[in-house]
């Protein structure tokens, strides 16, 4: 008989048994019926469950038998319990097959024998064999993701959330464990019905981290692993808001706040804006803890101001309670101006003092510029001097003045900063200008008295005054020149580009009138009109303002008999226009 030629991994592992079924059936089995070395299968090692393995099982070939048969049985009952299907290769019959397994069996086996049937049909079983196989359930592959919020800032938590599935759909059993930077977060977490597994990771330390997923796999589903999945922690930051207890709409007011971070990290870098109802105030950059914002601001009431902290990479955003800022509307107080200047003066210049103090003994010193006003004896606007206040005084000095009686005061233009004063006008004070005194030198033993010398009167000094200081193209002004010589024929024109407005005659007095009327399309703006006496060519002049068409205009500077307390305002009005202290904010605020 020829030994088994197979492929090596045909084992022939089973254990050869002598059947002697003639025990049981009365007769004896051939000699042939008895081979040594049988049956020879081909059973895996492994396999999967609900799938098909296939089997090989190798018997000898009975020669005096009409039919050589095999049989393969699981260890789950299922299989081939006889076949006479083979082929013959070498003295041997070949039977190809499979087996099913509908459970996983770790330690499963297929029984295999080998014997023959005669011609009527009895089995007599020669050999048999077990060849053991495990059985595991199919391995699937499976995929994790995990996802997490891009940054976080603390004292919040971390909320994670790992996806696992397979080609098929989610899977919905075994656990996922949860990292931060390769280091294993809290206990695993099972997988729910939709193949998500949640947890929260609680409060990472600050900085860049890298949150990851692994699924622990299960019965018949693999292990897997997501990526890393970037998280920027950032550190706690709080934001302290500190308003003025008092602040007026005279002086800006300053909005303060207080950043702090956490211990052992850089102190808070970044940005604060400052709001009220969502309006923004501005912002400012923090240094070394603290943001500051300076701006002016209408009176009125600010609600809900806050102060918002940017956070800087290291620490996060935070934004401060809300508070409520009152904004008073100020009232200027009004300071007290005095003019020292002597009663009696002789002919030319005049020199005087003027004072101005705050309205109490606490208040602060004022500063800005005062003007000195000198009016006629008629009380009519003649010259003034500017000057500017140094420690609340200074010392002016007038052009010459001529012999005759005058009034002085002075004016405080007011000052929109140091202390925010009003203006204020000083008390009047009498003028008289007396002609020189000429004393004749002696003349020793002079037999006749030296005639007293005729000194002469000296000149008036030049003044022009309007009936207004304002009007428009085509109206109506009265100027009056005083100080020029009786007869004289006096000019007056309309600068910057000189116009002539006509010319009038001196009378005795050395008056000279004229009735006008501004000329058509003259610019809108500030003019002057200047008087000039054409044979004297002594020259006055005062500003004119020139509105636009269609507007009122009009601001009356004097007339004979006017009261000095209006003819002062009046005045005071024309040399300080244009320089009244008004702060434009731009933020409106509800009153």
């Amino acid at each position: 008989m020829l030994r088994p030629s197979l492929p090596r991994r045909l084992r022939a592992v089973a254990t050869t048994a002598a059947l002697v079924l003639a025990a049981a059936v009365g007769l004896s089995a051939p000699a042939s019926a008895v081979p040594d070395g049988y049956p020879v299968a081909d059973v895996p090692a492994t396999g999967a469950v609900q799938t098909t393995i296939p089997v090989t099982v190798v018997c000898p070939f009975v020669e005096d038998q009409p039919w050589t048969i095999a049989s393969w049985v699981t260890s789950e009952g299922s299989g081939i319990l006889k076949t006479a299907h083979g082929v013959l290769a070498d003295a041997q019959m070949v039977y190809s097959g499979s087996v099913w397994f509908s459970s996983p069996a770790p330690a499963g086996y297929v029984d295999v024998r080998c014997g023959y049937e005669d011609g009527d049909g009895r089995e007599t079983w020669v050999s048999s064999g077990r060849f053991p196989i495990s059985v595991a359930a199919p391995v699937v592959a499976t995929t994790t993701a995990v996802a997490v919020a891009p940054s976080v800032t603390l004292p919040a938590t971390l909320p994670a959330v790992a996806t696992v599935a397979t080609s098929g759909g989610a899977v919905t059993t075994g656990s996922v464990q949860f990292s931060v930077d390769g280091v294993d977060v809290g206990a695993p977490v099972a997988v729910d019905a939709h193949g998500e597994a949640r947890t929260d990771l609680g409060a990472p330390a600050p900085g860049h981290r890298s949150v990851s997923a692994r699924y622990l796999g299960a019965s018949g589903l693999a292990t897997s692993a997501s990526a890393g999945s970037p998280v920027h922690v950032l550190a706690e930051a709080g934001v302290t808001l500190t308003l003025p207890t008092t602040a007026t709409d005279a002086a800006p007011v300053l909005l303060r706040a207080d950043v702090t971070g956490t211990d052992g990290l850089a102190a808070p870098g970044g940005t604060v804006a400052f709001t009220w109802d969502d309006d923004s105030l501005g912002s400012a950059p923090v240094v070394s803890g603290v943001a500051e914002l300076t701006l002016p601001l209408p009176a009125g009431t600010f609600t809900g101001v806050t102060a918002t902290y940017s956070g800087d990479g290291v620490h996060g955003g935070a934004t401060s309670a809300a508070q409520t800022l009152v904004v008073a509307e100020h009232v200027a107080p009004r300071p007290v101006v005095t003019v020292d200047v002597p009663s009696t003066v002789v002919a030319g210049p005049v020199t005087a003092t003027v004072t101005v103090v705050g309205p109490h003994s606490e208040a602060v010193t004022p500063e800005g510029d005062v003007q000195l006003i000198v009016l006629d004896a008629d009380e009519h606007y003649l010259l003034h001097v500017n000057a500017t206040l140094v420690d609340g005084s200074v010392e002016v000095t007038t052009p010459a003045l001529a012999a005759g009686s005058y009034t002085v005061l002075a004016h405080y233009s007011g000052s929109s900063t140091q202390g925010v004063y009003a203006q204020a006008d000083s008390t009047y004070h009498a003028l008289t200008v007396t002609v020189p005194v000429v004393t004749p030198d002696p003349q020793p033993s002079a037999p006749t008295p030296t005639p007293t010398p005729v000194v002469p009167t000296p000149a008036p000094v030049p003044a022009l005054a309007g009936s207004t200081s304002s009007t428009t193209p085509g109206g109506s002004v009265t100027l009056v020149a005083r100080g020029f010589l009786p007869g004289e024929t006096v000019q007056f024109h309309l600068h910057s580009e000189p116009v002539l407005l006509g010319t009038a005659v001196a009378d005795a007095s050395g008056v000279a009138t004229l009735v006008t009327a501004v000329p058509a399309g003259t610019a809108a703006g500030l003019h002057h009109v200047v008087a000039t006496g054409t044979t004297s060519q002594r020259t006055a002049q005062i500003e004119l303002t020139v509105a636009a068409a269609g507007t009122s205009s009009g601001t009356r500077l004097a007339s004979t008999g006017a009261d000095p307390a209006g003819l002062l305002g009046l005045v005071a009005a024309l040399l300080v226009a244009g320089a009244a202290m008004v702060a434009a904010p731009r933020v409106r605020a509800r009153r």
